[in-house]
């Protein structure tokens, strides 16, 4: 119980906005993915409020969500966005939209906009999913275009031909697990974190020692290349990401030329 009171007292860095039913409906496909080495749990602790868990092969993360349903009369968004020290906290943003809450979505506009403004350096991961009645709509995707679109299917993950706008649930899962999370506590497991070594992310020139570059030092060594990347200038920053991407790539077996390019695509 004590520690349930602990959770619940946490500083909220995740929202959720949408239909209750809805959001758990994501919420569940989430916790269901099937991995063997990673899991995600979301259990409510109090009255709209979750424990958001990552348990990785690589890091443990425990934050708190708080679930913002669409309600005519509730002034939760006005006054969530009107609250600069709660925004700062935000490390990610879930909108889950339908027909029937699609009117509502207009009082998420100053909410979002001023969390961009507090997050240039695109640290909040944000999500944009849509139920399965929900149409696509290119209004929507100019006005959320730096969020990950996803299409919510009731039985399958798959997107129909003509849903090319949307990523797969794959991506969804995946964006969660490598995103540069504040508050991550890596595996104590010494024995293992042995042949991890430490990453060279002060040479702004030269690419990583690739032998050393893999899934396992990329998650170890998250916090300092975070850190690195949040000081740089925009163009700085895009030419650091190119380079851990296509190392880490190369590091899983890919060729250089294989995502040459991938910056170009709209």
């Amino acid at each position: 119980m004590a520690q349930m009171d602990m959770l619940s007292n946490k500083t909220v860095s995740v929202l959720c906005f949408g239909d209750k039913k809805d959001c758990e409906n994501l919420f569940r496909k989430i916790e269901s993915y099937e991995s063997s080495i990673n899991k995600i749990f979301l259990n409510e602790i109090d009255l709209n409020k979750y424990s958001f868990r990552l348990d990785t092969k690589y890091y443990d993360l425990d934050l708190t969500l708080e679930l913002v349903p669409f309600e005519p009369e509730s002034d939760r968004i006005n006054l969530i966005a009107s609250d600069r020290e709660l925004l700062n906290n935000i490390q990610s943003i879930f909108i889950v939209i339908s027909e029937k809450n699609f009117d509502l979505l207009s009082k998420l506009e100053q909410l979002v906009l001023r969390l961009e403004k507090l997050n240039k350096s695109n640290s909040c991961l944000s999500i944009l999913t849509f139920t399965e009645d929900m149409k696509y709509s290119e209004m929507l995707s100019q006005r959320y275009k730096n969020f990950l679109k996803i299409k919510l299917n009731e039985e399958k993950n798959l997107l129909d031909e003509d849903e090319e706008i949307f990523s797969d649930f794959d991506e969804l899962i995946n964006s969660i697990l490598v995103h540069s999370w504040e508050g991550i506590e890596l595996k104590s497991d010494k024995k293992a974190m042995k042949k991890f070594e430490k990453l060279d992310t002060q040479n702004d020139n030269e690419e990583f020692d690739e032998k050393n570059f893999n899934l396992e030092n990329l998650m170890i060594n998250l916090k300092d290349i975070r850190e690195k990347s949040l000081k740089m200038d925009f163009d700085e920053r895009k030419k650091f990401a190119e380079n851990v991407t296509v190392n880490f790539w190369k590091s899983i077996g890919g060729e250089p030329q294989e995502i040459d390019g991938l910056d170009d695509k709209k």
